[in-house]
C-alpha cells in the first residue's frame, strides 16, 4: 500500500503503530488488491475448485455463470467485475445484488448455493492476503426450507419389494433378479448408501459386519474430460463396522454363490466388466428397476400408493427404523449409518419419538416374519398387513403386530422366545 489518507492526523498515527507492531509480530501485512471477483473466481477455480468432485463443480460452473457472470437465460446483471477492496469495503453490494436474484424468482436453494459459492472464493482471497476479512460471512442466508422428511420402508415392505424384483418376469436374466433383490436388501437392512454399496467388496463382507471404508466416486479425467467411477473415501471421509443381520448374511452368501464365488477382491455388485458400474449405472437402475417394480406395487395395492414416489435413499431410514426398534439407541444407529448425532436427531426424529417405549425386536426376527408373512400369505390378508404395518406402532392391531413382530413384550421379567430361538435346532445334550 503505497499511499493511503486519514481525516485526522492521530488516525495515521494509530494506524504506522499497528502496522509496525503487525511486522514484530511477523503477520501478514494489508495490501490494496487489484484483483476483480472474476480474477478471484479463476485463481480458486485453479487451486481449489478443481479439487471438488465433478457434480459439485457442474454446480458451481453453473451458478457462477448464471447468478455473478450474468450468462444464464434469465438475463441477470453480471457482479464479477467488482473489485476485492470494494466488496471488503461495502459488503451491502453483495446483499444488494441478492436481492436482484430474489427478485427475479432465483429460488432460496439457488441463493443459499451462490452465497455458499461466493464465501469459498472470498475466504480463499483472505488466506492469500488478497482482501482482509470475508464479507458474506456477515450477511445472513436465505432460510433453509425443511428438507424431504424420509419415509422408511417397514421389513414387510422391503420383502415385497424383495419378491416383486425375484419374480419380474419383464427385464433381464434370473441373476439380474437376485442381484437387484440382495441389493435392496444391503441398503434397507444395512444403511449403506448406495455408492458405498457399489464400493463394497467380498473382503468387506463378514459374517456378521461389513466393514465400511470407501465408495464409488465420480472422477474426471482432466485430458478427456471423461466421467468415471473409482473406488475413493466415504461422503464423510470416515471408517465404520456395520452389524449384519444373519437373512442378509445369507442373501450375500447366495448372491456371490450364483456368480461362480469370485475372489475377495471382487466388488459385491460388479459392473458388465466385472469391476465397478459406469458412471450413469445407478441412475440406469434406477429408472429401469427400481421405479419400475415400485410403481407397479404402488399401483396393485393402494396402501402402498407411496412408492411411486420413494427414492433409494429411503432405504437408510428403514435400516435407522429397524435398529431403533431392535433396541439401538439413537447413537448406535448413527454410529452404524454413518452420519452425525445432530442429523440422527433432526431427521429421524419422528421415528425415534413413534418407537419410544416398544420392546425390542431383532432384526433378524423383523426380516424371518415378514419373509414367511410374504411367502406364505394370500394376496388379501398379504394387503391388509402390508396396511397394518405402515400405521403408527401404537395403533396396529395385536394380530398384526403378533404377526410381523411377535407378541407385545413390555416392562421387565422373561420375555416370549424370538422367532429365531423358536427355529433354532436344540442340540444333544
Amino acid at each position: 500500500m503505497h499511499s493511503r489518507s486519514f481525516a485526522a492526523k492521530r488516525d495515521a498515527v494509530a494506524f504506522d503503530i499497528d502496522i509496525k507492531a503487525r511486522k514484530m509480530r511477523s503477520e501478514l501485512l494489508p495490501r490494496g488488491s487489484k484483483w476483480s471477483l472474476a480474477r478471484a473466481w479463476d485463481e480458486w477455480w485453479e487451486k481449489r475448485g478443481k479439487d471438488l468432485s465433478p457434480k459439485t463443480q457442474d454446480t458451481y460452473q453453473w451458478l457462477w455463470r448464471a447468478y455473478m457472470k450474468g450468462e444464464g437465460e434469465q438475463a441477470l446483471p453480471g457482479f464479477d467485475h467488482h473489485l476485492l477492496t470494494l466488496l471488503a469495503a461495502e459488503p451491502k453490494l453483495i446483499e444488494a445484488h441478492m436481492g436482484v436474484l430474489r427478485d427475479a424468482d432465483v429460488s432460496e436453494s439457488s441463493r443459499r448455493k451462490v452465497l455458499m459459492v461466493l464465501s469459498a472464493v472470498l475466504t480463499a482471497c483472505v488466506d492469500w492476503n488478497e482482501m482482509p476479512a470475508n464479507p458474506v460471512r456477515g450477511l445472513r442466508a436465505p432460510r433453509a426450507r425443511p428438507k424431504r422428511t424420509p419415509r422408511p420402508f417397514p421389513p414387510l415392505v422391503v420383502e415385497r419389494i424383495r419378491r416383486a424384483m425375484l419374480d419380474d418376469q419383464k427385464r433381464g436374466t434370473p441373476e439380474d433378479h437376485q442381484r437387484d433383490a440382495s441389493l435392496v436388501g444391503l441398503l434397507c437392512y444395512s444403511g449403506l448408501r448406495p455408492h458405498e454399496a457399489l464400493a463394497l467388496t467380498f473382503a468387506d463382507v463378514g459374517e456378521r459386519a461389513l466393514n465400511v471404508d470407501k465408495a464409488a466416486r465420480m472422477y474426471r479425467d482432466k485430458s478427456s474430460g471423461r466421467l468415471s467411477l473409482r473406488v475413493g473415501p466415504t461422503k464423510t471421509g470416515s471408517k465404520r463396522s456395520v452389524t449384519v443381520p444373519p437373512p442378509l448374511a445369507d442373501d450375500l452368501a447366495a448372491w456371490r454363490k450364483a456368480q461362480g464365488n469370485p475372489l475377495d477382491s471382487a466388488p459385491v455388485f460388479p459392473g458388465r466388466g466385472g469391476g465397478l458400474w459406469a458412471p450413469s449405472g445407478l441412475d440406469n437402475w434406477r429408472y429401469r428397476v427400481w421405479k419400475p417394480v415400485l410403481s407397479a406395487l404402488a399401483k396393485a395395492d393402494p396402501s402402498l400408493a407411496h412408492l411411486a414416489s420413494a427414492r433409494i435413499y429411503d432405504a437408510r431410514a428403514s435400516f435407522v427404523s429397524a435398529m431403533l426398534r431392535a433396541g439401538a439407541s439413537p447413537l448406535e444407529v448413527a454410529d452404524e449409518a454413518g452420519h452425525s448425532k445432530q442429523v440422527m436427531y433432526e431427521h429421524y426424529a419422528y421415528q425415534i419419538k413413534e418407537l419410544r417405549g416398544e420392546a425390542p425386536t431383532p432384526i433378524a426376527e423383523q426380516i424371518l416374519r415378514a419373509r414367511r408373512i410374504v411367502e406364505a400369505t394370500k394376496a388379501d390378508e398379504l394387503r391388509e398387513l402390508v396396511a397394518e404395518s405402515l400405521k403408527p406402532s401404537q395403533e396396529v392391531s395385536s394380530h398384526a403386530y403378533g404377526l410381523l413382530y411377535g407378541p407385545r413384550r413390555r416392562g421387565p421379567g422373561p420375555q416370549p422366545a424370538t422367532l429365531e430361538e423358536r427355529d433354532r435346532p436344540k442340540m444333544d445334550e
